[in-house]
């Protein structure tokens, strides 16, 4: 699968994942937005909701899971 390409095409695969999570949800607390979209994170890794309930570690994200349901 070539990365270069394909909807995910923007992702940097030079770049290192950051789990950002707790910014993401103080930002929430303060009221700068009223959604938070995880989409791609689910596709990635289906567990991702449990594992964010019990601050396990995420899958890295991999472009080639968009394809899944593409």
């Amino acid at each position: 699968f070539d990365k270069s390409q394909g909807p995910a095409r923007h992702v940097d695969d030079q770049q290192q994942s950051q789990n950002n999570l707790a910014r993401v949800a103080a930002r929430f607390r303060n009221e700068e937005f009223d959604l938070v979209g995880v989409g791609r994170s689910l596709l990635n890794d289906p567990a991702w909701f449990q594992k964010a309930c019990v601050g396990a570690p995420f899958a890295p994200f991999d472009p080639a899971n968009l394809r899944r349901l593409t």
